[in-house]
């Protein structure tokens, strides 16, 4: 592991914790719109428990200024395990159990819909 690489983490440590994680690829607009609206929210509910975190290919590249969400890459072995689709969402409860997944861009609205009660606010 490089110097400045992340360490790695298990999602185990989210518990207690509302988890949404985006799938994305470098290159496509509206994975920058999800992880853009998928930044929004976790600075608006990050105090109320959420936790979104942006996922993406090894290798590529990333970067989007002041990003409030967490992000990391997956290595092949483990990308092979996941969504195709991109943009791609899965939403995690309190308990680390799957809510939705969504295999398409989705609205601010909506995901916010979605996350508000499973939050308490």
């Amino acid at each position: 592991m490089a110097q400045d690489e992340p360490a790695p983490r298990s999602l185990s440590g989210f518990r207690g914790r509302v988890v949404v994680i985006g799938f994305w690829t470098s290159g496509c607009l509206q994975c920058d719109e999800q992880l853009s609206i998928l930044n929004r929210l976790a600075g608006k509910y990050g105090s109320a428990g959420l936790v979104c975190i942006g996922l993406y290919a090894a290798g590529e590249e990333f970067s989007m200024p002041g990003l409030a969400i967490l992000h990391g890459a997956v290595d092949s072995n483990q990308a092979a395990l996941l969504p195709r689709e991109r943009p791609a969402l899965l939403v995690l409860d309190r308990e680390g159990r799957q809510v939705e997944k969504f295999d398409a861009l989705v609205d601010e609205e909506r995901l916010e819909k979605l996350l508000r009660p499973l939050l308490g606010v």
